[in-house]
């Protein structure tokens, strides 16, 4: 809702055009942030809003929307667990990468995520079944069968 008043607020600028009172910068950025707010904001509410991870476990398939991914895990590459890092100031948990060899990574799940425990579950059926998409020692470590597998 704040974000409307500050598009009628940019728009009015913009339809008033810049006059004596108006500063020629704010004429300029308010021509810089209507379309961005106009187009781009509305756009990105959308995705994040449809953004939807699927790993099905039994059928063997990644489906990831908007985006339009649905492969079955027979065509995936790799499966890659990345441990913590820093980057920044920024601290980055562990992430679950997918990757394809056409598309590269075509899902990623970050130990942030809701669904984190569930698809590391997933990831080690898959890769109990696909020894071959475990290729480094973190991942193998990580995707190790536990005592509740």
């Amino acid at each position: 809702m704040l974000w409307v008043g500050v598009v009628l607020g940019l728009v009015g600028l913009v339809r008033d055009g810049a006059g004596e009172a108006t500063p020629w910068p704010a004429a300029v950025a308010a021509w810089v942030l209507v379309p961005l707010l106009v187009l781009v904001l509305p756009v990105t509410g959308w995705f994040l809003v449809t953004y939807r991870l699927d790993l099905d476990g039994a059928g063997g398939r990644v489906r990831r929307s908007p985006g339009g991914v649905d492969i079955g895990v027979d065509e995936l590459e790799a499966l890659v667990v990345l441990e913590p890092s820093v980057v920044g100031r920024a601290q980055r948990g562990w992430r679950l990468q997918l990757r394809h060899p056409v598309r590269g990574v075509v899902a990623q799940v970050e130990e942030s995520d809701r669904g984190w425990a569930r698809a590391l579950g997933v990831a080690r059926r898959w890769a109990r079944e696909r020894p071959e998409l475990v290729r480094d020692e973190v991942t193998r470590r990580v995707l190790a069968p536990t005592p509740i597998d």
